[in-house]
């Protein structure tokens, strides 16, 4: 299985870095450790169950150790565009970006009560982004509106940070984006698999040892506890 860790960079530092841990099952006492780079962005893959939003959120929580003088956005693909602008847009930022462009009607769009409002959000939203770290679950169920606002916000930012089941399964023009921001693919593995391998075999075990079959319920034992001596 494969997941991420954070580190201290040295004793005296609380700045962190990320490390990406593999070991060759779940609770193996041995593993592999490869620094993953914080110049770059990330993009985590895997199937439903290997925990790409749990790898991206342990991220996230951790952002200001791993990355003490940036500013943050966070986007989830199941999220309305309104919710990605309260949670992300502060009135510091929207009134920094409408005096940047110091256009009355770009400030009477904003006032305005109606579509052009949220309009002038996103925009500003989009401003934000630049020399941002950006943090985007689901990268691959992006659709509609929401996917060509995205697509922008990616652009813009200084880092990405997000999950996906593959890089296929990501919009190819997204995607495109995404690569020109020289990104780590980081493929998680679950330990889903082996712990259902193990629960089928001790069902079978049990099964035997009832219907009398001792001999044989032994010998699959004996044959289970050596190949997980050569897992270790």
């Amino acid at each position: 299985m494969t997941y991420l860790r954070l580190k201290k960079l040295n004793s005296e530092s609380p700045v962190k870095g990320i490390v990406l841990r593999t070991k060759p099952r779940k609770y193996s006492s041995t593993c592999k450790e490869k620094w993953i780079s914080k110049k770059s962005s990330i993009l985590i893959t895997g199937v439903a169950s290997a925990g790409k939003t749990r790898e991206l959120e342990k991220l996230y929580n951790a952002r200001t150790e791993i990355f003490p003088k940036d500013t943050f956005i966070k986007i989830n693909a199941h999220e309305s565009v309104g919710d990605w602008i309260t949670k992300n847009l502060t009135e510091k930022v929207l009134t920094q970006f409408i005096e940047s462009h110091n256009d009355d009607e770009l400030t009477y769009q904003y006032l305005s009560k109606n579509a052009k409002k949220q309009t002038v959000q996103l925009e500003a939203l989009e401003y934000f982004a630049s020399g941002s770290i950006v943090f985007i679950d689901d990268l691959d169920k992006m659709q509609g509106r929401k996917k060509e606002f995205l697509k922008q916000i990616v652009k813009n930012a200084r880092i990405v940070i997000a999950s996906a089941e593959s890089e296929l399964s990501i919009d190819k023009t997204l995607f495109s984006i995404l690569k020109q921001k020289n990104f780590n693919e980081i493929p998680l593995t679950s330990g889903t698999s082996y712990d259902m391998t193990n629960a089928s075999i001790i069902i079978l075990i049990i099964a035997m040892l009832a219907t009398g079959q001792h001999e044989l319920a032994g010998l699959i034992m004996v044959a289970r506890f050596a190949m997980r001596g050569k897992t270790k």
